[in-house]
């Protein structure tokens, strides 16, 4: 067969199987003036890939492979995203590749880890056989023609060097890039399909004038008292999959094993507590912590709210700890993990903080299963204050680690099981139990921080929230639990009790409610319409 014809069925093949797989994530009635975007830019979004590789090697067969396999991967990742995470794969999840390949254990057990391995095991093997099997179309009697490889190769290169501009200016053209997709990914994908989906989300989401839009935003926020001696310093802890367990049993008619004191304690002396409704579920920290930072609303950050450090925070924005660094203040994010997950190492000197502290600074401290308990974030926050040379205030942002899941029985986290709690026999789960062993000691933590507190001369602002709800379906199921909301304390500790309140916040009033404890802005609009403040019983 002629290298034109091999060529034109590497094509077809690849062609047929991305409107298949984009089609089918999501069936849908999407209309004819899509009929454009579904079959031709769709498709030619994996057939020029295709081609190039082609191209380069002279093996069909390889080509068609590679790609196929990207897309059942693709396939594979939108299922168990949707299942897992309650939302499909949106554009922005393109950065997450290289942290799966970085820390699978975070990432492969929710597809299934036999799953993964035998369908990357088979694939290799297939893409092996064909490289060995397969002659290549450049060699033999065929390479009389070098200027059809030399052809595909180049055009092939161009296209996909293009193609971004190509398609943003198609959504242009049609106004798709104005749409919002952000407060139902679901029906976008079930209007444009899986691939069509991601690349009318990439247009709009390199719109240069929106992302200055949201680059440029600045809350209200009233004058306060400013910088001086009295500024206190600011701890504001985001504690991973926390909130308080005791809703969940609540709702299935039991008790807690693990009662969380110091969380009480916090909430019965403190300013303000209450849920906290995130709109992250299961994963994704980064939209919590950077809501609470910048205090912009998913409303405003439109398709950047799955990643706002993919392309907003490239640049500088303003957030609290931008606003503290005029008032005198050292701002310092705590994170035992690695700085370069979700490119926290790139973005957070553009959101206004001075230091990063990672894992490398946790070398000695205790780990609890995988991770570093989260009582070494009290101890270094208490380490970082107390040593400092001078006696400017400390902004800590703080952002804990141990009880990321997913919770496996084997290494280090074997070693756990004879101190995990036990269960009701309605709610038994080993999942559950690791939940509560961990969340055991983030409230041991609250109650080290606020110890620490109570020992400095200068006052204190505490904060602690979750940033999501942990992967537990099963567990919700049986439990009839239906919330999304974590859970929010607000603790100041020269303020006596007497004075506390609740409220229902989002992430972007959290912020403003920590300065407001610290004075740093005036009484008034402490609180937008969306919360409304009412004193506990």
């Amino acid at each position: 067969m002629s290298p034109f014809f091999i060529c034109l069925a590497s094509a077809a093949t690849v062609w047929i199987a991305t409107i298949g797989m984009s089609e089918c994530a999501a069936p849908g009635r999407r209309g004819a003036r899509l009929c454009v975007l579904r079959f031709v830019i769709v498709p030619l979004t994996a057939v020029l890939p295709a081609l190039f590789l082609l191209a380069a090697t002279g093996r069909a067969v390889m080509s068609t492979l590679i790609v196929l396999v990207a897309l059942v991967g693709l396939a594979i990742a939108n299922h168990t995203k949707s299942r897992t995470l309650r939302e499909p794969v949106v554009f922005s999840d393109y950065a997450h590749v290289v942290q799966v390949v970085t820390n699978p254990a975070m990432y492969i057990p929710f597809a299934g880890v036999w799953r993964v391995t035998g369908l990357a095991s088979a694939a290799l093997a297939a893409c092996l056989a064909a490289v060995l099997m397969e002659p290549s179309l450049w060699v033999g009697d065929q390479s009389a023609l070098p200027w059809a490889r030399a052809g595909l190769l180049a055009g092939s290169a161009v296209m996909i060097f293009a193609w971004g501009a190509l398609v943003r200016a198609y959504c242009r053209f049609g106004r798709l890039d104005r749409l919002d997709l952000s407060t139902q990914p679901h029906r976008a994908l079930a209007r444009f399909g899986l691939i069509g989906a991601w690349l009318v989300q990439f247009a709009s989401g390199r719109n240069e004038r929106e992302l200055e839009r949201i680059r440029n935003y600045r809350p209200a926020l009233p004058a306060g008292m400013g910088s001086g001696e009295d500024a206190p310093h600011i701890i504001v802890v985001q504690g991973e999959s926390f909130f308080d367990i005791r809703r969940l049993f609540a709702c299935a008619g039991e008790d807690s094993p693990v009662d969380l004191v110091n969380f009480d304690r916090a909430r019965a002396t403190g300013l303000l507590s209450g849920h906290l409704e995130v709109s992250a579920w299961g994963a994704n920290s980064l939209r919590t912590e950077f809501a609470v930072l910048s205090m912009i609303p998913d409303s405003e950050l439109g398709i950047h709210r799955f990643n706002p450090y993919l392309y907003v925070a490239r640049e500088p924005v303003w957030t609290v700890a931008q606003h503290l660094r005029p008032l005198g203040y050292r701002t310092i994010c705590v994170h035992p993990f690695s700085k370069r997950f979700f490119r926290r190492d790139r973005v957070y000197g553009n959101l206004g903080f001075d230091e990063f502290i990672d894992v490398d600074a946790f070398a000695d401290a205790v780990r609890c299963g995988p991770y570093v308990c989260d009582r070494a974030i009290a101890e270094m926050v208490g380490r970082i204050i107390t040593t400092q040379a001078d006696d400017r205030p400390i902004f800590v942002f703080a952002i804990t680690m141990e009880a990321h899941g997913p919770w496996l029985k084997s290494g280090r986290s074997g070693k756990l099981l004879p101190h995990l709690p036990t269960l009701p026999a309605a709610l038994a789960s080993y999942d559950l139990a690791r939940l509560l062993y961990h969340l055991k000691h983030t409230d041991q933590m609250i109650g080290d921080l606020m110890a620490l507190a109570a020992r400095l001369e200068r006052k204190t602002v505490l904060g602690v929230y979750g940033d999501h709800l942990p992967i537990l379906p099963q567990t919700y199921e049986q439990a009839g639990f239906h919330e999304t909301a974590t859970d929010y304390v607000v603790w100041r500790s020269d303020r006596p009790p007497g004075h506390r309140k609740t409220a229902a916040l989002a992430p972007e009033q959290l912020g403003r409610e920590v300065l407001a404890a610290a004075e740093l802005i005036g009484p008034q609009q402490k609180m937008s319409d969306r919360g409304v403040l009412r004193p506990l019983e």
